[in-house]
């Protein structure tokens, strides 16, 4: 009987660390061409862990993808995932708060739109807050740089086929 009391600690803990089983499978033509691109909810969800415990680049690949798919597949993605796309929209905001702070802001009113329609157990399964809490970082540094007139620096690293970068 003394597992009737061990369970529901272990599936409350599980609560906050699932991940999506989301699947988004897209043809896209390029050049000619139809590539198939398959994106796993859980990929995404577990990058994005590894971002905001810096322990991986953000995975800005993704997110942008998504971002950049038309409205109805949006909408679709909304009605059965929305943490891929509020995720998706606040990493794009974050990558652009330096060049295009408007741009980054609309971003993240999408993604907190999103937001709004997800239960709180998929708010912490995505780590949305702590996420959102990256993107005010970002936006009050920007904001500092900006206002003092600091031009913001890029760094671009062309990288070749078998290159190791595990430097950057």
């Amino acid at each position: 009987m003394w597992w009737l009391w061990w369970f529901p600690a272990l599936a409350l803990s599980a609560v906050d660390k699932f991940y999506a089983s989301y699947q988004l499978d897209i043809n896209m033509h390029i050049n000619g061409k139809v590539e198939d691109v398959r994106l796993f909810g859980s990929q995404l969800q577990f990058a994005v862990k590894r971002y905001l415990n810096n322990n991986g680049p953000p995975p800005l690949d993704q997110a942008w993808m998504i971002v950049s798919l038309p409205p109805e597949m949006q909408y679709t993605i909304s009605q059965e995932c929305p943490g891929l796309l509020a995720a998706s929209h606040l990493l794009a905001a974050i990558s652009t708060m330096y060049t295009n702070p408007m741009r980054a802001v609309e971003l993240a009113a999408v993604a907190t739109d999103y937001a709004n329609i997800m239960p709180a157990v998929h708010l912490r399964g995505w780590d949305y807050e702590t996420l959102m809490a990256r993107y005010d970082e970002t936006r009050i540094s920007a904001s500092n740089k900006l206002s003092t007139g600091e031009q913001p620096s890029v760094g671009v690293v062309v990288s070749h086929c078998d290159e190791d970068l595990s430097w950057y």
